[in-house]
């Protein structure tokens, strides 16, 4: 990897013919060590595939905890070097303010990036995934969710019973423990459900739903959230297909009785 990103005419940001970039494949099937490399050598984070996940989407359902740190580290050290480049462009913006050029045309070369939003509605994910604004600052939202199935990273994570990398992203990046996977009418911004962390849990095998139930308890996941249709964590506890849910029942009192309790 280090070989072909030394010659002059590779570009780390290159698509293969379905859309996927090296580091989203990096993420998919290789190393943190190669997630590294590719980083340093200006790999884009942010890109999307055609169903909107990043490679941190990615690196979090995969379970690899390392490369999930060295996607947010990277992350942190470009907020700050952004940070940098803002600051420096408002002083050089106060300067200009206070001097002003009265030439007849005047040319402004800013350090500062337009964020564009893109509307994924009415267009193929790949086109959308292929045209992003490579202008926008490579840094993520903890919590950004993927286009087809609006899931965050904290969200896969918790799907597939990685219990470190949830932790982790909680803990250290400040992932939403509150943010419910928000399941839209087609075409539409409003809501027609709403799947909380805790209950995301219950579709793990029991042992795990166990022990990921006991982790975001004591996160300070909440027995009382509730989604649109008014009902609670414990309501899809003791509706669960578990044979015997009375030991993630004990869990929830273990770890918060009295929310538990007011659920």
């Amino acid at each position: 990897v280090k070989a072909c990103l030394a010659e002059e005419m590779i570009d780390p940001n290159d698509r293969d013919h379905t859309g996927r970039t090296p580091l989203q494949l990096a993420c998919l099937a290789s190393t943190s060590d190669i997630v590294q490399c590719l980083v340093d050598h200006g790999a884009r984070m942010i890109s999307r595939l055609a169903d909107g996940r990043t490679a941190l989407h990615l690196a979090a359902a995969r379970g690899d905890l390392e490369m999930v740190r060295v996607l947010l580290r990277k992350s942190k050290q470009n907020e700050s070097e952004q940070a940098q480049l803002e600051k420096r462009a408002d002083g050089d913006s106060d300067e200009c303010q206070q001097e002003p050029d009265t030439s007849e045309s005047q040319s402004v070369d800013s350090d500062s990036f337009v964020h564009v939003k893109k509307e994924a509605d009415n267009v193929d994910g790949i086109d959308l995934a292929m045209t992003e604004n490579e202008q926008e600052p490579d840094i993520y939202d903890i919590d950004v969710v993927a286009w087809d199935v609006p899931t965050s990273a904290l969200h896969l994570a918790i799907l597939h019973g990685h219990i470190d990398v949830a932790h982790e992203l909680i803990t250290s990046f400040g992932a939403d423990l509150a943010l419910p996977v928000k399941l839209l009418w087609p075409g539409q911004d409003r809501a027609r459900a709403a799947i909380l962390c805790l209950v995301l849990a219950l579709r793990l095998p029991l042992e795990k739903s166990i022990t990921m139930t006991e982790k975001l308890l004591q996160l300070g996941a909440l027995p009382t959230q509730a989604d649109i249709n008014s009902a609670t964590p414990l309501h899809y506890v003791v509706a669960c297909d578990f044979t015997d849910s009375s030991e993630i029942l004990e869990t929830y009192f273990r770890q918060n009785r009295s929310a538990t309790v007011k659920a």
